[in-house]
């Protein structure tokens, strides 16, 4: 992996989204790829900023939950960290799978920016596992 990781952000409100933009671009090892907000076109952007993590902070519509479905479904998606209040059963449900990380919007900064560098990692552990596999069966 390497020195920076990849990260896209999408939230439904724009000084939230615009604040942790600014907040995360202060950080040697982190590189902002994108941000939307939930009313935008997302997944596409996501794809091809090839970012390693999405953070999402939101409550969600039927169409971000149906972007985000769409997204998790491929086998190149970023890894999930969904900062939220409460119960995550409702965003399990609809993408068949919790998040790689949930964060409570309680956490600290430090605690983001280590869920954000383990989320990574792990995605780019089961990227390889996925390219071994893919590579073997040729």
């Amino acid at each position: 992996m390497n020195d920076q990781v990849k990260v896209f952000i999408v939230d439904d409100s724009e000084p939230t989204l615009f604040m942790l933009n600014l907040w995360l671009d202060h950080m040697d090892d982190i590189e902002i790829v994108g941000t939307a907000l939930v009313t935008d076109e997302f997944k596409g952007r996501v794809l091809e900023s090839e970012a390693d993590v999405i953070i999402c902070n939101w409550h969600m519509t039927g169409r971000g939950y149906a972007q985000l479905q769409e997204l998790k479904r491929e086998n190149r998606s970023p890894a999930l960290i969904s900062i939220r209040d409460g119960n995550y059963l409702p965003l399990e449900g609809v993408l068949n799978q919790t998040p790689e990380t949930l964060i409570p919007t309680t956490a600290t900064g430090e605690s983001l920016l280590a869920a954000i560098k383990r989320s990574a990692e792990k995605r780019s552990l089961v990227a390889k596992v996925v390219e071994l596999g893919l590579s073997e069966a040729c």
